[in-house]
């Protein structure tokens, strides 16, 4: 299990949520980055980014997602493609909310 914002989410979650809405499959866990960001409103972001390589997409190798709670049941995971204008976890983290999302109920 992986832990992100005070939520366990499984990798095998994160897999689903990526190719439902990226339509990709996972192919290796890259690893986490642990990330601290001040947003536009002076609120603070820290989270855990997952990043995964992944194969099945015509312009993207690596993706980039994490898991933010919404209430005790249930879990929003955010995925993004990384591209030439968003190559780190960090970067990917900004986008708010992602563009693509998953909520699972836990």
């Amino acid at each position: 299990m992986k832990s992100c914002n005070t939520v366990f989410v499984q990798e095998i979650e994160f897999r689903h949520a990526i190719n439902e809405t990226l339509y990709c499959d996972i192919k290796a866990d890259e690893g986490v980055v642990h990330v601290k960001l001040q947003q536009r409103n002076g609120v603070l972001w820290q989270g855990e980014v997952h990043v995964f390589e992944v194969s099945g997409h015509n312009n993207a190798t690596r993706c980039y997602a994490w898991a933010e709670p919404l209430s005790e049941t249930s879990v929003v995971i955010h995925a993004v493609l990384q591209s030439e204008k968003l190559s780190s976890a960090r970067e990917s983290s900004k986008i708010s909310p992602a563009p693509r999302t998953t909520t699972l109920k836990l």
